[in-house]
């Protein structure tokens, strides 16, 4: 479990740069410990919609490492099992 904090969201390009290197950052931390499981929490600070640049960045790294959005959802019971 690690927590982030990303940049406020804005159209800029120095946003686009700042953030795809923290997201590099936190697929590094994913990657050099890929034989553990992954909760990633903190201020994202961006709406998890596809309008969101910082959304779209991130959401490919969920795609990737089978990370699940839970801005929406108030709890969640998983099978860890079901994981594997």
């Amino acid at each position: 479990m690690f927590t982030c904090h990303l940049p406020c969201h804005n159209s800029s390009i120095a946003y686009t740069v700042e953030l795809s290197a923290r997201c590099a950052y936190l697929e590094s931390i994913m990657d050099k410990h890929a034989d553990c499981y992954h909760i990633m929490a903190g201020d994202f600070n961006f709406e998890c919609n596809s309008t969101q640049q910082g959304y779209k960045l991130f959401n490919n790294q969920c795609s990737t490492y089978n990370l699940q959005c839970m801005d929406k959802i108030r709890w969640m019971l998983v099978d860890i099992n079901s994981l594997k």
